[in-house]
C-alpha cells in the first residue's frame, strides 16, 4: 500500500484503489507469485542452533 501526506497533513492512499483491479485483498496489492509462506520457529527463540535471539 502506498501512502502520501496531502496538503492538509493527512495520510492519503495512492495505490491500490480499494476495490480496484490491483486490490488483491484487504486493500493490498500482491501478485500471486509474490506471496511466500514464512516458516515459524515453533517458539524456540533462536535463529539457528547456536544463534539465540
Amino acid at each position: 500500500m502506498l501512502l502520501t501526506v496531502n496538503d492538509d497533513g493527512e495520510f492519503e492512499r495512492l495505490h491500490p484503489e480499494i476495490g480496484g483491479a490491483d486490490d488483491a485483498v484487504d486493500g493490498f496489492s500482491c501478485a500471486d507469485d509474490a506471496v511466500v509462506e514464512v516458516p515459524v520457529n515453533e517458539g524456540k527463540g533462536v535463529i539457528g542452533e547456536n544463534q539465540p535471539l
